[in-house]
Order: C-alpha cells, then structure tokens, then sequence
C-alpha cells in the first residue's frame, strides 16, 4: 500500500512561472481521514514545504509546484565577481539564484500514521514562464544542447535556419544563458568564438566550460549548487576585451558568432551571430538589457537617448533662527528659514529606435519584463518602462518601426 506519483510536467529542466502541476494515486483504500503528504526539497537537501491534501471524487489529488517556489527562482544580475553581470570577465558566469533543483516526494496519512517518501521526482527550474496559450506542459527540449538543429540560447529572439541574429556596437556588452548541465541529454563543453570581416575568418576561440573560466564543470546530477544554466559573455565588448590584440588586429571586423560544441567539436545549437551595428547616431545609443521568458536576457539597442526630465522629492523644516544658547544673540544674516533634511531626484530617458519586425517582437517581451537594465556611462542602472501602451509609427518605405519609450531610473539621485 502506497502513493504514487502517476502524473508529472514530464521535464527535467523547465521554466518554474507556469503551472507544474503532479498527480498522486494511492493503492489504498480512501477513508475520511487519509490525505496525501506531499514534501518539497530544494537542492534535494532542504524542505521548503509541507502539504496534506485531501484526495478528490476520483481517489486522485493534484499539486501546482509552482506556487511553492514562486519567488525563489531570481534572475542573476551579477557576475562571480559581484560586478555587473553583462560586463563579465571571465567567458564564463555562474547562475545561483536563477536555476535550482527541486524534489517532490509524497507520501500517506491514514489512521493517524504518517509514511513519508512512498514515490518520489526531481526537477530543475530556472526563472521563466509560458502562456497559458501553449497548453499544459509545453516543451523545453529546444533549448537542450543535443543538436545543431536545437536553439539552445536562452533567448525570445527567433532562430532563422539554426542562426540568432543581433546587432550590437564594438562598445556593446552581453551574455547569453544556456543549459549546460548533462542532465539535459546533452555534452556541452566548449563555446566557440569567432571573429569576420568582409574578406572571411579572421579569428577562432575555444572557451571551456570550466571553473578557471566561470562556470562549473558540467554534470549528471541535478542538484548542482551553482545550477544548470551557465551565462556565455560573447558581446563584444567582452570579447574584445578578452583578446586585446583583435581591435588592433581586426579593425574592420563586421561580426561574431559563438555557438555551443562537444568535447567532438560538433554544434550542438543555433549560432549566435552578433552583427558590427556601425552607423552614426545623432544622440546617445543606449543598449537595455532585461529578463526574457526563456530564463536568459534579451537585448535592444536604442539610437538615441535623452534627458526626459528630472523629477525632485525633498523633505524640509523651519530652523529657529538665532544663538539662543550663547552669551550674546545673534542672527546669521544668510541663514535660512527653511532646511532641508532629506532630498532625491529620480532621473527618466526617453529612448528612441528604428527597429525590424524581430526586435521589436523584443520589446513586447520588455514590456513583460520584471527586470530592466539600461547602460548609462559605464553603469548597468535598473529601470521601469513608463508607457501603460505603445505607439509606434512604421516607416512606409524602410518598413521599419519607429519606436519611442520613457524609461525611469529605478535608483533616486541622493543630494
């Protein structure tokens, strides 16, 4: 006589901000006081709940595993060093808060005894989501490192013929999440990096999953503390910076491309091309990173930015004027009735692009973002998009979207 787990997402690893729903069945005889005892494990050593659930009309109880771990799974923002996690050093960086294992286990409460552990499953999560559109248990193989046909990047942008497609500036940063972990059915040990100009194949690096290089080695167990998804920084600006002779090299490069590879050097994913975006903007480009759907970040290049305005917070008091605790009084004559003892300044941009079809498929994604970065100076600053609704223009010659937003600067300017 014991529990079952007869249903499951059908997963190993998967988005955690849909519905991931289990199904338990018993082989023993229902009475009133039975319940299923259901347990949640993260990392498969720390219970993080306890459920009794009382069995439905079909002898059978379901269990939504994402309302548990609702708000554990967090998007990463910095990199094994602490700095920002876009500028990463390292080819590598590791994800510790956006991907991490899970177990449910459950067992039985009848007569007043309670067995623990009769069936149990395990799971990986990384922070992302699907619609409700896609069904029940959508799948997440593509994004599993196995095939050259498979997209792999942790990224919304769409594949076209196995190759994602950005644009970016030399000065442009970025990373790329991806499943790294064996647990996947994949091998995933390399990212290879290239360089080209118009003439061909300039330059080629291999990057080993390693922990020299940021990462952890990849593994067959799925209780990994440092997760199962691994960010690969191959914008440019990290690229670059890592190979210090190719800008003197490699002037005129107009693209990289980095893919994933086995320890056989065979793809096993869609390559990411990276663009050279050249052109001259008349104001300040602006590049924004934020959260995607997949667990990855996304990225849009603004052409230009402005000052929007700068909204000012003060708190003050009026000061009792006078030496009243002196021999003689006296009154400052530049003293002022008023003071102020708190003051901030919230700073918002306006951001504007022209922008093809596949990005601004993206900022539809933004909109949805719970985490935005934008890159002001060499800071990676957190912001809010401050449209309720979007208006935009298509250019009826370019076929190009004209694209405007505010965005406001999540941290107040202290004074």
């Amino acid at each position: 006589m014991a529990a079952t787990i007869s249903t499951n997402p059908g997963v190993l690893v998967y988005p955690g901000g849909q519905r991931l729903i289990y199904g338990f069945t018993t082989s023993t005889v229902i009475t009133d006081d039975f319940r299923f005892v259901v347990q949640v494990f993260e990392f498969n050593t720390t219970e993080i709940g306890k459920f009794y659930l009382t069995p439905n009309t079909n002898s059978t109880a379901f269990f939504d595993l994402s309302q548990v771990i609702e708000g554990r799974l967090k998007r990463d923002v910095v990199d094994n060093s602490g700095d920002a996690l876009w500028k990463a050093t390292l080819p590598f960086a590791q994800s510790p808060q956006n991907s991490k294992g899970y177990q449910i286990r459950v067992g039985e409460f009848v007569g007043g005894t309670e067995t623990l552990n009769d069936d149990s499953d395990d799971i990986y999560l990384i922070n992302g989501y699907e619609q409700q559109r896609k069904g029940l248990n959508p799948g997440f193989a593509d994004y599993y490192p196995t095939a050259s046909t498979k997209k792999v990047w942790l990224t919304d942008k769409s594949s076209v013929s196995n190759v994602i497609s950005y644009e970016m500036a030399a000065e442009d940063y970025a990373v790329f999440g991806f499943l790294y972990n064996d647990i996947t059915g994949g091998a995933a040990d390399y990212v290879r990096q290239q360089i080209f100009d118009s003439t061909g194949l300039l330059a080629t690096v291999f990057s080993t999953i390693s922990v020299a290089n940021g990462s952890n080695i990849p593994s067959s167990s799925a209780f990994v503390a440092g997760g199962t998804l691994v960010y690969a920084s191959v914008g440019p600006a990290n690229v670059l910076a890592r190979n210090p002779t190719w800008p003197t090299l490699y002037p005129n490069w107009t693209k990289i491309e980095a893919v994933v590879i086995n320890g056989a050097v065979a793809v096993i994913g869609s390559v990411l091309k990276i663009t050279r975006d050249c052109s001259i903007p008349k104001n300040t480009p602006t590049q924004m990173a934020f959260s995607n759907s997949v667990g990855g970040y996304d990225y849009i290049r603004w052409d230009g930015r402005r000052v929007q305005n700068l909204t000012k917070q003060d708190k003050s008091y009026r000061p009792l004027q006078g030496t009243w605790d002196a021999a003689a009084f006296t009154i400052d004559p530049t003293g002022a009735d008023t003071a102020i003892y708190q003051k901030t300044v919230t700073e918002r941009y306006a951001l504007n692009a022209l922008m093809a079809s596949n990005d601004f498929a993206l900022l539809g994604i933004a909109f949805r973002s719970r985490q935005i970065f934008v890159k002001i100076g060499d800071d990676w600053l957190p912001c809010t998009l401050s449209e309720s609704s979007l208006q935009v223009q298509t250019e009826p010659i370019s076929k190009l979207t004209e694209v405007s937003v505010t965005v406001e600067i999540s941290q107040a300017l202290r004074c």
